[in-house]
């Protein structure tokens, strides 16, 4: 059987009902398994003894003791386990969540400290939902091809994909919002509004890792406004962090920074639930840090040499080519991040969008088309069974399928600018 015929048939069983049926069973298992955990748990604790909201405690516990006149004491441990422990009592758990975020990030959680903690999480949640549903807002401008019939079914997928389902939304974390600002940044560069792309931009800084190949990324293709609004905003960023919890206090910061970074090298750190480079080879070559160090770089050098490729040529905003280049960014700054958890993959909704919307506004064959409709499939899919598989088997299939992703959009990217001649490239050529 030919390749082109395996695909076709691939392609004939991913149609619109497979994908709806699909879809909806993972949100009702979704919705059963989360209620049946919620309601058979003791207090705050869930059935299995974590805390209902997951990782929101962390963010609960920073808004708490900024609350209690201690700020300065932001990132001492010993400060947070003991406000977790009153905030879950009378239960008791082993497990601790620790508030590693930069103290700007804290203040958006002093509001939500002075309700109560499931008062609280129920905002949160609520919030990230009317995130996650405004970012697929900003993007329908963007892709003036989808029908209200794909955007209902699109935005069923999304909701449904696992990283923010079960990981950002169960799990209390903060994609969504990582997810709104990306997509935010996206438009108004579309916009040319480069001063407030700039701005949103440096609001991304609560997460840098992923972040910051952006404006590395603006400054090659000469975008100096969102260079300097960045800059600024950021230093702005900096001064508030340092006024809330002391100048003499950045160190502990800091200190916090680095010793989480070096988690992932302990035993027990569980690296199999992360999602980049870093992260894959460890899990390939052990205790062997040299090695695993010598391929994280080299892999990570050689995908920013592919993104910087198609930046270097500044080419209009409006084009199928600037939503390439954009997607591939995506992709490649949660491949190159030191650490990705499983609720950062939530961002890949936006290449995956960009991605079909460029390759629909190109001319390009049905087979290739096809190609990217497997693709996502694959990633939608993988992210269901990706970490169990990879606590068993130390491969973590997402890096290799997101690894592939990213080199399909590259390619279609300078097969479009051969068929149009924009010239991406021309000057890092010269």
């Amino acid at each position: 059987m030919k390749i082109e015929q395996f695909l076709s048939i691939i392609d004939k069983r991913i149609n619109r009902r497979s994908i709806k049926i699909g879809s909806f069973s993972v949100l009702t298992v979704f919705i059963i398994v989360y209620l049946w955990t919620v309601f058979t748990g003791e207090g705050l604790l869930d059935r299995f003894g974590g805390v209902i909201g997951g990782d929101f405690i962390e963010f609960y516990t920073a808004g708490r003791i900024i609350n209690e006149g201690q700020a300065d004491r932001l990132y001492d441990v010993s400060l947070q386990r003991e406000s977790q422990k009153a905030i879950i009592s009378p239960q008791k758990t082993d497990r601790f969540y620790q508030y590693v975020a930069p103290p700007f990030f804290a203040y958006l959680f002093v509001p939500l400290a002075r309700l109560s903690y499931l008062k609280a999480f129920s905002l949160w949640t609520l919030l990230s939902i009317v995130l996650f549903i405004s970012s697929l807002l900003i993007m329908r401008q963007h892709l003036p091809g989808f029908s209200n019939r794909d955007w209902i079914l699109t935005g069923l997928v999304c909701l449904s994909y696992i990283p923010f389902l079960v990981e950002c939304l169960a799990g209390g974390q903060n994609s969504a919002l990582s997810l709104f600002i990306i997509v935010l940044f996206y438009h108004l560069l579309k916009r040319q509004a480069e001063w407030w792309a700039g701005l949103v931009l440096a609001l991304g800084l609560y997460k840098p890792q992923l972040f910051l190949l952006f404006p590395l990324l603006m400054a090659i293709s000469g975008r100096w406004k969102t260079v300097g609004t960045f800059v600024a905003t950021a230093l702005l960023l900096i001064v508030i962090s340092s006024s809330i919890i002391g100048f003499e206090n950045i160190g502990s910061y800091l200190g916090v920074i680095f010793e989480h970074a070096g988690y992932q090298r302990d035993a027990g750190w569980k690296i199999w639930k992360m999602h980049c480079y870093n992260a894959f080879f460890r899990m390939i070559f052990g205790e062997r840090l040299v090695l695993s160090n010598i391929f994280t770089i080299s892999l990570s050098l050689l995908s920013l040499f592919f993104v910087l490729r198609l930046w270097v040529a500044r080419d209009t905003e409006k084009g199928a080519i600037f939503d390439l280049k954009f997607a591939l960014s995506v992709v490649t700054a949660l491949l190159v991040s030191p650490y990705l958890f499983s609720y950062e993959l939530t961002l890949l909704i936006l290449p995956a969008l960009l991605s079909i919307g460029a390759i629909s506004r190109m001319s390009t064959s049905a087979l290739s088309c096809v190609k990217l409709k497997i693709l996502l499939s694959v990633i939608y899919i993988i992210s269901v069974p990706s970490d169990q598989i990879a606590a068993l088997t130390n491969l973590q299939l997402t890096v290799p399928t997101m690894l592939i992703f990213g080199w399909y959009i590259y390619l279609k990217a300078k097969q479009f600018d051969t068929h149009h001649g924009i010239g991406l490239g021309q000057r890092w050529r010269k």
